[in-house]
């Protein structure tokens, strides 16, 4: 997926996480943290968004694992969970800031997964099965039409609605009436 369609999940999947935590969480640090873990599995491209904005480390990355390789596993966002459940005792906010790129990082490769490419071997060393969502015909190329229909008429209005639900811009807007209002058209 582009950089931008990983964005909007992310911000889409940090709203969700503020809508599932509310009040317990400050959302001005969230969802930076959750956008930022949408882009980090790519910084395994140096041509990548965020692979140009550190270009030493993602060359770096790039000159150890392939593309969808180590950073696109499972194993991956689990070790940075991991890492925050060892900190959560003694560190809480860095633990938090692990969980929510954690969160990030899962919402980017959900979203890989919907690609014709998907992720190889996302369970390694477990499996070498390559890790899809949608059977192929449903797949989209990255950068595809596809791809920036479904931003466009997905995700950006889902980001919209939900951030101003949860983030209170309108007043008396309930998202689950509109959801329920679109449900009963189709």
């Amino acid at each position: 997926m582009l950089a931008k369609s990983h964005m909007a999940l992310g911000l889409l999947g940090g709203l969700g996480a503020i809508a599932l935590v509310h009040n317990q969480v400050n959302s001005i640090i969230l969802l930076p943290l959750v956008v930022f873990g949408s882009l980090l599995p790519d910084i395994d491209e140096p041509r990548s968004f965020i692979g140009r904005k550190f270009p030493i480390i993602s060359h770096i990355v790039s000159f150890s694992f392939t593309h969808r390789g180590f950073t696109h596993f499972f194993i991956f966002p689990f070790i940075i969970i991991l890492l925050g459940l060892v900190l959560l005792p003694y560190y809480k906010t860095y633990a938090f800031v692990c969980f929510a790129i954690s969160l990030g990082i899962f919402l980017h490769q959900i979203g890989d997964m919907l690609t014709i490419s998907g992720i190889p071997y996302y369970f390694f060393p477990f499996s070498k099965a390559k890790a899809v969502l949608l059977p192929s015909a449903l797949r989209f190329k990255t950068g595809s039409a596809t791809e920036k229909m479904i931003f466009s008429i997905v995700l950006v209005p889902l980001v919209a609605l939900f951030g101003a639900h949860y983030l209170d811009i309108l007043d008396n807007f309930d998202v689950y009436k509109i959801i329920n209002i679109i449900g009963e058209l189709s």
